[in-house]
């Protein structure tokens, strides 16, 4: 049963979402399944090595599954693993741990609470979002420097071996399975020595570049003080999240819990005199911030950079040439496993009454949202 308390309306995809992950664990984890996770202990945590795959091969499928399905566009496709490639190469923490390490912070990070504020921006990142990522990477690799091969493949077999015969296994299990798919052993070891138990990443530049796919900075050329959430209260803005080692906040010494009071003699109390008080600047320029850190009013000197935001875009939005080998790939990776003649999903505009494919998210005649019913308000 999936609840959700906004209207379907904006949230349908996102609760198919959740459907395609939930029910891909009735296979990954439930069937396959780590060893460290046996015997099963409801009163003590586990301690796992292997969650990145666990949690992130699902989290990675979930989204593949939706697209398979045309229930989203590549568009959409692309900004998921926007968010995903953002966080994952962008994240100071990746410097400290792998995808093993974090799996091992299950225990503290999966609906643990704590009394002290943390500094998770700069040591953990989720092992769902650092699994997904590997998993793209993962499939992308075998994909284009194997023929024939694919996540699914590895997959497939990881079930004979291990989920037909109920039999649990280990990252060591998966680098000899990954060997043996490849009839690359050289190869799985430095897959697995460099991503999974070192911090390194695939090269998405090029991976991405064979679907078409183009990975770039979101902002260029936008003038940037970090990745930080703010609070507007009381006529000035305060930090309710850390700064991000290596940020231009973090380098002059701001962190959670201190205020922002003006940027550039701007007063700053809302969202929009933040913005605006950065419009006039560029990265590398110097700005001098008014802050108030422990009740005490102090000012300082930021060297802005240029906004680190990533986007995967396709080609065509980015005026690249899509080719026709780009066009065979995709339908290999993305292309609809839905039998021709079934019955198709549709969404409606709630405007002009027009019919559009599921994946479809506004209309591209007059603009509006489109809904999952023909009658509009229901």
């Amino acid at each position: 049963i999936l609840t959700n308390s906004k209207p379907l309306k904006t949230e349908a995809v996102e609760n198919l979402r959740v459907l395609a992950h939930e029910f891909f664990h009735a296979w990954n984890v439930e069937r396959l399944r780590p060893a460290s996770l046996e015997p099963f202990d409801f009163e003590n945590e586990n301690l796992s090595d292997e969650l990145w795959f666990g949690e992130g091969v699902t989290n990675y499928y979930d989204r593949l599954v939706l697209r398979r399905a045309g229930i989203i566009s590549l568009d959409k496709f692309a900004k998921e693993f926007s968010v995903v490639l953002d966080k994952v190469l962008n994240t100071p923490s990746r410097r400290h741990f792998s995808p093993v390490d974090m799996s091992r912070q299950a225990a503290f990070a999966d609906g643990a609470s704590f009394r002290d504020p943390l500094n998770h921006e700069n040591i953990f990142i989720s092992y769902y979002t650092y699994g997904a990522a590997i998993s793209l990477g993962l499939d992308l690799v075998l994909r284009t420097e194997f023929e024939n091969l694919s996540l699914d493949d590895f997959m497939r077999l990881l079930w004979q071996k291990f989920g037909r015969t109920e039999k649990p296994f280990t990252n060591d299990d998966l680098q000899k399975l990954l060997a043996h798919l490849t009839r690359d052993k050289k190869f799985a070891a430095r897959f697995f020595n460099e991503h999974i138990y070192g911090n390194a990443l695939p090269d998405y530049d090029r991976l991405l570049g064979a679907a078409g796919l183009f990975l770039r900075r979101k902002n260029k050329g936008k003038a940037w003080l970090g990745k930080i959430e703010l609070l507007y209260e009381d006529g000035k803005a305060k930090l309710k999240s850390g700064t991000e080692a290596g940020s231009p906040l973090y380098l002059a010494g701001i962190d959670r819990n201190d205020f922002i009071l003006s940027i550039g003699e701007k007063p700053i109390s809302s969202k929009e005199e933040f913005d605006a008080a950065l419009e006039g600047y560029s990265p590398g320029d110097q700005v001098i911030l008014e802050v108030e850190q422990h009740a005490k009013k102090d000012t300082v000197a930021v060297t802005l950079q240029e906004d680190h935001t990533l986007e995967i875009v396709p080609y065509e939005q980015a005026g690249l040439a899509v080719t026709d080998e780009i066009r065979a790939f995709r339908e290999c990776w993305l292309g609809s496993r839905v039998a021709k003649g079934k019955i198709e999903l549709k969404k409606y505009c709630p405007k002009c009454r027009r019919d559009f494919a599921f994946e479809f998210e506004y209309c591209p005649y007059d603009g509006e949202m489109l809904g999952i019913t023909p009658s509009k308000g229901e």
